[in-house]
């Protein structure tokens, strides 16, 4: 019994530490591979607001909080679910 429970953290490690580098991975890719700018991701898009002499933090912040608004509102609108398929995977 303890065994599974080790592996299964084994597990969770070893995802949570993969994530950083399949995000960046990601990033560069959709840096790289995209040539117009209706087909950069969010991330890219608030990138371009990063200059090699100057930022422009303004419209940088702006960006990300108007990018952080539908993932808050999903989440909001879900979380009984979100807190109920937690509480039943830690359970079981």
């Amino acid at each position: 019994m303890i065994e599974k429970h080790r592996q299964r953290a084994g597990r969770w490690v070893l995802s949570l530490e993969e994530f950083p580098t399949i995000r960046a991975q990601e990033f560069l890719f959709a840096v790289t591979l995209t040539t117009s700018e209706s087909m950069r991701t969010l991330p890219v898009g608030l990138y371009s607001f990063i200059g090699e002499r100057s930022t422009d933090w303004g419209p940088l912040m702006a960006g990300a909080v108007i990018t952080t608004i539908p993932i808050l509102l999903f989440f909001g609108l879900t979380q009984k679910h979100f807190t109920y398929g937690v509480a039943g995977a830690v359970k079981g």
